[in-house]
């Protein structure tokens, strides 16, 4: 399964989950996968994002994160911290921590070793977010950490929060600075941890959702046409309109792609040309694409072989990932 950058994403199969890509910071890419040999990551390990329990400058290829365990059943990654769900339900983090990201209770440069997240271990889904990390529980509430530099105001948390007001949620997605969660209704609401804490999320203006996904936007996938639609967390369009169609897999970061019923890939940068479907680009490959997840400007696709390969959504640049497991 692939999960967009910092967090979101849905299983598609009990043998590989998720790519999770780190779709926040163009300049601090890291993306990893869960094979069945174990997780995988590569990109920049500059604070032991990649876990393997060391930190190094420059690109790293496919490494195994030896600090995640062996039951790492999801992952989701931050800006320079990445975080696994156990099959226990408890969460681990490790790299950068200093927002407190990592949920020890403290905040740090980083740290290359694992840290089991107190107080959490009914998780059902995790997303991490730029400097923060959530949790769906299995109550139907939200538990977040992090953004310990947020407004004094409005402060973040050393340790997991539940967020105020928010029930019966069925999915979360993390973007660079806003949380969402879709409840079983369909209605989707979101949140800043960074610049807000706990505060009750705000419902968004977008149609009843099936899928949801949150990176510079939040965006949704249609219940009834598959349509997928966007809007700004922070200065939300009175009108949305949909900008790409037959939606079956969609992740967001800088940019939101979407994976349709023929393994097609489409994408659309939802900051500079919004509201407008001039800026959606497609992509086509000799295997059909079963999944995405976005990064800053790149996308990554797990192809019906489970292959992984990646790409400029600009140039169209494709770089196949080497030397992964299966």
């Amino acid at each position: 399964m692939l999960i967009g950058g910092c967090g979101d994403g849905h299983r598609l199969s009990n043998d590989v989950v998720p790519i999770a890509a780190n779709h926040l910071l163009a300049s601090v890419s890291t993306t990893c996968a869960i094979r069945k040999s174990g997780l995988f990551c590569w990109g920049y390990n500059s604070w032991g994002a990649l876990g393997t329990g060391t930190t190094e400058d420059g690109y790293v290829g496919p490494v195994e994160a030896v600090v995640a365990g062996s039951d790492a059943v999801e992952v989701s990654v931050g800006d320079s911290h990445t975080c696994v769900r156990h099959a226990s339900g408890q969460v681990s983090c490790w790299g950068g921590n200093q927002y407190g990201q990592l949920g020890s209770g403290s905040v740090s440069q980083y740290s290359t070793e694992a840290i089991t997240v107190p107080g959490i271990d009914d998780a059902l889904e995790i997303a991490a977010g730029f400097d923060s990390t959530c949790v769906r529980r299995a109550d139907g509430t939200v538990s977040c950490w992090g953004a310990a530099e947020a407004p004094a105001s409005n402060p973040g948390s050393l340790v997991p929060v539940t967020i105020r007001g928010l029930t019966d949620v069925v999915q979360i997605a993390g973007g660079r600075y806003n949380y969402c969660a879709r409840r079983g209704d369909g209605d989707v609401l979101c949140w800043s941890f960074f610049y807000e804490g706990p505060s009750a999320p705000k419902p968004m203006r977008l149609p009843a959702a099936r899928d949801l996904s949150a990176g510079e936007s939040v965006c949704v996938t249609a219940q009834a046409s598959g349509d997928v639609t966007c809007q700004d967390p922070l200065y939300p369009s009175a009108d949305p309109m949909p900008v790409l169609h037959g939606a079956i897999q969609l992740a967001a970061g800088d940019v939101t792609c979407a994976v349709d019923g023929s393994g097609g890939v489409s994408c659309f940068d939802p900051v500079h040309f919004f509201g407008s479907t001039d800026s959606v680009v497609s992509f086509s490959s000799d295997l059909p694409a079963v999944e995405v997840a976005v990064g800053a400007f790149w996308f990554c696709a797990r192809r019906t072989d489970d292959s992984i390969d990646c790409r400029n959504w600009i140039t169209k640049e494709v770089t196949p990932v080497d030397n992964l497991p299966p």
